[in-house]
């Protein structure tokens, strides 16, 4: 068994992956080491599912150089699935520290197709151990050693299961590491190019996070700002709503509520309202701190005005023929229907009829609010196709 002062070196190296890629990556040959050999891996698999033999691979994110690329190649075509050794440890509950003979003799073990694999990667002993990461994801972590090597005994199980709850957290935080960062990186490319303001708040409205487009609305003060690093309407009237739905949101966010959130208009010094929607979001957490429940506050900016609007994106969000899209698309540029009838050569009572139609059908009673529907839809400017002019809209009906 590792002395003390060894094991806590291995403990910190661990954590140091936690929060390092290239930590991560060096996690296997750690372990090896810890283990007195040269051959691990560390495997993220999803979890077991009913009537599935094994689950699928989702990442190796580590391994020792024996699993080189044509090893990782030769196992996801054809060794996954012959895989004995996690097909048996399989069969205990998680988390499981396992040695392989006492799951496969060895008689076994060499006539089986999986030994082939064996062979070609220098694994005849086998310390493996399975556990949860998340709620679909399962860490699996295999030190090895060649056939005439010393068995794997319970000293090592024993150490494995001191290292285990710090491998569970260790890999547990480098995956949401991982997925947040993804998340992140997605986010940011489709909102980039949107004025969408976003901001992260607590419970009590304390702002744990802000985009750009949030922070300049807060920094001018136009319709929301920050109090004491609280996210406050600049209408005193609206403050407390709020505050009730933010806090209702969160509670949600934290499993002890049931509020989805809500929309609120909040009037502004200049220019047109703002609608926020407020909802409830995923517990952020601050390092390895407790969870904070949390919620979104989400805006468009509604002076943001959508300077080309596809004829094709306006037909599939409101429902209306071709024509009428087009129709639509001119009129949110500013072009008059009179003008739209001359360029179209139709009458000025046919051009009225369209935009009747167009009206009914999606739904507004007046021209100005469908027009200012269009100008700061978010989902239209996700279209990115040809731009169709450059005037701002306007509403001129004479």
């Amino acid at each position: 068994m590792l002395r003390e002062r060894r094991l806590l070196e291995v403990v910190e190296h661990i954590y140091e992956a936690a929060v390092d890629p290239a930590g991560l990556d060096q996690l296997a040959s750690l372990l090896a080491r810890t283990f007195q050999t040269d051959s691990a891996l560390v495997i993220f698999d999803r979890m077991p599912q009913p009537g599935v033999a094994l689950p699928d691979t989702v990442a190796l994110p580590s391994a020792t150089a024996n699993f080189d690329a044509a090893a990782r190649w030769a196992h996801a075509q054809h060794y996954h699935d012959l895989n004995i050794w996690l097909t048996e440890g399989l069969k205990n509950p998680l988390p499981a520290i396992v040695v392989c003979h006492e799951l496969v003799d060895e008689t076994t073990l060499m006539g089986h197709e999986w030994y082939d694999f064996c062979r070609q990667t220098g694994m005849f002993h086998c310390l493996g151990t399975a556990f949860e990461v998340g709620a679909d994801l399962m860490g699996e972590i295999g030190i090895h050693r060649r056939r005439h090597d010393k068995p794997f005994t319970d000293d090592d199980k024993s150490t494995m299961a001191q290292l285990l709850p710090h491998l569970q957290r260790a890999l547990s935080v480098q995956d949401r590491l991982g997925t947040l960062e993804r998340e992140r990186t997605l986010t940011l490319e489709i909102v980039a190019g949107l004025a969408i303001g976003v901001v992260i708040v607590d419970h009590r409205c304390r702002i744990v996070f802000s985009n750009p487009v949030a922070e300049r609305f807060l920094g001018a003060a136009d319709g929301l700002t920050s109090a004491n690093g609280r996210l406050t309407p600049t209408d005193a009237g609206r403050a407390a709503r709020l505050a009730q739905v933010v806090h209702e949101a969160a509670a949600t966010s934290a499993g002890a509520g049931t509020g989805s959130g809500a929309l609120l208009n909040i009037e502004r010094r200049t220019g047109l309202p703002l609608s926020l929607l407020v909802s409830p979001m995923r517990s952020v957490q601050m390092g390895f701190g407790p969870r904070i429940p949390s919620a979104a506050v989400i805006f468009a900016d509604p002076d943001h005005a959508v300077q080309s609007t596809p004829d094709d994106a306006l037909a599939a969000l409101y429902g209306l023929t071709r024509a009428e899209a087009v129709l639509l698309a001119a009129v949110s540029r500013g072009v008059t229907l009179a003008e739209y009838a001359e360029r179209h050569g139709i009458t000025i009572g046919t051009a009225r009829t369209h935009w009747k139609h167009i009206l009914q059908k999606s739904g507004f009673h007046r021209a100005v609010d469908l027009i200012r529907d269009v100008s700061t839809s978010p989902l239209l400017k996700l279209a990115h196709l040809p731009h169709l002019g450059d005037a701002g809209a306007r509403v001129d009906f004479l």
